[in-house]
């Protein structure tokens, strides 16, 4: 009976998770497969947010339509990005360059690589309270530079990478 102890609370704890999962008002894992970030289980967790923090929040309002047309998520899917900039942080996407606090990340694509236009988010200005600027980590990702800043109650929570490349 002893080495069935480990299986059974392994066992337990799954179930517990799983239970928390299908009862929770927010998704507690998600799972990565768009090319911005690294694939992979991701926990999310409800708290407060720095710079550099992996946010997740649901596909902004205005963009959701070309996010489904295009397939790059489904309808419930989540976005995951970096945050780059918070209230008080000077942000510009003059001359085609996404710039905050006189750092370059890089350009701000008019087309998507099948040659689709993309959005296009046109500020020059210092962020108000209330938003935050959220990247991923390569130039060709789709965040903020494409639907400008999120408003904070967007944000879920900030993710943890838990298991990391393509596990199914």
């Amino acid at each position: 009976m002893r080495r069935f102890i480990p299986l059974l609370s392994s066992c337990v704890f799954i179930l517990l998770i799983a239970l928390a999962s299908v009862f929770s008002p927010f998704p507690l894992f998600i799972y990565n497969t768009t090319d911005s970030l690294p694939h992979g289980i991701y926990l999310v967790v409800p708290r407060e947010y720095r710079y550099g923090d992996l946010v997740v929040f649901r596909v902004p309002d205005d963009v959701r339509t070309l996010v489904r047309e295009r397939q790059w998520l489904p309808d419930d899917g989540f976005l995951m990005k970096r945050v780059a900039a918070l209230p008080g942080d000077q942000v510009s996407t003059a001359g085609g360059h996404f710039v905050i606090e006189e750092s370059d990340y890089g350009l701000v694509l008019d087309t998507d690589s099948m040659g689709r236009p993309m959005p296009g988010f046109d500020f020059c200005g210092i962020l108000e309270e209330g938003v935050v600027v959220a990247l991923a980590g390569s130039g060709n990702s789709f965040d903020s530079r494409y639907y400008g800043p999120l408003p904070v109650d967007a944000i879920i929570g900030v993710a943890f990478p838990l298991v990391l490349g393509d596990c199914f």
